[in-house]
């Protein structure tokens, strides 16, 4: 069972990372969706996205929950009756983090062709604090800044204007940021990870 990461990050949130590996078959036979979920999993055209949506459910089991404790908001963000939770999915792996803060979490896959959108959300203090010729540090602001956009609830999000990372430490893997929103900042802070070719960020609200 490819369950890539399990990782309690304190006594009321845990991160899960999934490699999908599986078949359709494989990863159907290990859950018990609900008829709403067969149906939304009909839908897809994409046997990728079937895959991820399989892999989100069995991440759900390692934690003791299941599909009857998901839904979705209009949005299409994910909802727990208890707490929260934030999903992301790339090429290879899922990854989940659940928590009675809010979260979000996002993982991608490194890609060159990130420099291309970084004038869409790197901001002035972004570009003069950190090097954002560096693939590395480019793609940790920008899943940084796709996971504020999953935890701050709101519509209309600039990412420039609105989303602000203040701190990116390799050694300690930390990553600080700010919501900017009506001239008032909310702090959150979390962790990154660089593994097989891909960046994972989790941040949170205190």
């Amino acid at each position: 069972m490819p369950l890539y990461t399990k990782n309690k990050v304190d006594s009321s949130t845990t991160l899960l990372v999934w490699k999908i590996e599986e078949d359709f078959n494989s990863l159907l036979s290990s859950i018990k969706l609900k008829a709403d979920s067969i149906e939304r999993l009909e839908k897809f055209l994409s046997n990728k996205r079937k895959l991820e949506f399989l892999a989100t459910r069995n991440l759900l089991a390692e934690v003791g929950l299941d599909d009857y404790d998901l839904t979705y908001r209009e949005d299409g963000a994910p909802l727990l009756k208890d707490g929260f939770i934030s999903i992301s999915h790339t090429s290879d792996f899922v990854a989940i983090i659940i928590s009675d803060k809010k979260v979000g979490v996002d993982i991608e896959k490194n890609r060159q062709q990130i420099f291309r959108i970084a004038h869409k959300f790197i901001n002035n203090d972004e570009e003069s604090k950190f090097d954002i010729t560096s693939l590395k540090v480019l793609s940790v602001i920008w899943n940084s800044k796709e996971a504020m956009f999953k935890l701050c609830d709101k519509t209309g999000i600039d990412f420039k204007k609105n989303l602000n990372i203040t701190h990116i430490d390799f050694n300690g893997n930390e990553v600080k940021a700010e919501l900017i929103f009506d001239n008032e900042k909310v702090s959150v802070s979390g962790k990154l990870d660089i593994f097989d070719n891909h960046t994972l960020v989790y941040l949170m609200i205190y």
